[in-house]
């Protein structure tokens, strides 16, 4: 997210981990 850089990088941050929570969920899930 390109756009986060310049308004809110810790909400960047944040969207970034949801996002890596969310995959791993998502991994986790199709095991």
């Amino acid at each position: 997210l390109v756009y986060g850089d310049s308004v809110m990088p810790v909400f960047k941050d944040r969207l970034n981990a949801e996002q890596m929570s969310a995959l791993v969920n998502y991994l986790s899930a199709r095991r």
